[in-house]
């Protein structure tokens, strides 16, 4: 028999992270039955406006306060459309909460920053050949991509949806994601004034996302919580499905 589905009744919203489309998303869809699901298209938009734009036109179609879930970029475009509606509606009503999956409140690092300065200028010469074998081992520790794995067969699948994904949006909608969200400013005091309950997913590994700045503001911030993933590093939605798709049912109904 088919496992059954966890159940999530009220709208929910996901968006993706940095050349990423719903295929980050569908190892957690697969596993909850979602009555009213909506997906912000982030790889459509060309600047942080359009982003922001297209997340309030998802949270003013749904039927009550939605839960906005965000992946690393989207997690950065799911705090300032929370910002955006408290600083609107003074009580945020449209928002019931926002689950922030491998996002830092407090910035990038310097060593992403740069990182991200080399993409754009291999973009700009034209010499992007995509994601780089170090970058792509970021995503993943190395117990995720060998643990109960016959014949390596799961980490085949999530590196080709990576690459799939990069090579389905291309370097022009990686430059438009890079130049919209970079660099991305620290805004840890301000979403410490957000009422909105917010819900911090971070990997003990994540290289991208450091954990200990965000367990610093969720310690320091009443309405903040984290919820640690053990054994993992970015890329939780594709490595760490199973155990997502348990606490995002948990936290939203």
């Amino acid at each position: 028999m088919p496992p059954t589905l966890r159940k999530i009744n009220s709208p929910i919203v996901f968006l993706p992270g940095t050349l990423c489309d719903e295929r980050i998303w569908l190892p957690i869809w697969q596993q909850l039955n979602m009555q009213e699901k909506s997906y912000v298209p982030l790889q459509w938009a060309e600047s942080k406006e359009q982003m922001l734009a297209l997340t309030q036109d998802r949270i003013d179609q749904a039927s009550s306060k939605v839960t906005l879930v965000g992946f690393s970029m989207g997690a950065y475009i799911a705090a300032l459309a929370g910002l955006q509606n408290t600083k609107q509606t003074n009580n945020a009503e449209n928002i019931k909460q926002i689950i922030m999956i491998g996002y830092n409140p407090c910035g990038l690092s310097n060593s992403e920053q740069k990182a991200r300065n080399t993409i754009l200028k291999t973009i700009k010469s034209k010499q992007f050949g995509g994601m780089s074998t170090s970058r792509l081992q970021q995503y993943f520790t190395q117990k995720e991509l060998t643990e109960n794995i016959p014949h390596g067969n799961k980490h085949k699948q999530m590196v080709q949806t990576i690459l799939d994904m990069q090579n389905d949006l291309g370097p022009s909608v990686l430059h438009h994601q890079i130049m919209a969200t970079t660099p991305r400013e620290d805004i840890s005091q301000t979403l410490a004034k957000c009422k909105i309950k917010q819900h911090f997913i971070s990997a003990t590994h994540d290289k991208i996302a450091d954990i200990k700045d965000i367990k610093n503001y969720c310690e320091n911030t009443p309405q903040a919580d984290l919820i640690e993933i053990e054994n993992s590093a970015h890329i939780t939605p594709l490595s760490k499905a199973d155990q997502l798709a348990n606490i995002i049912a948990s936290l939203v109904d």
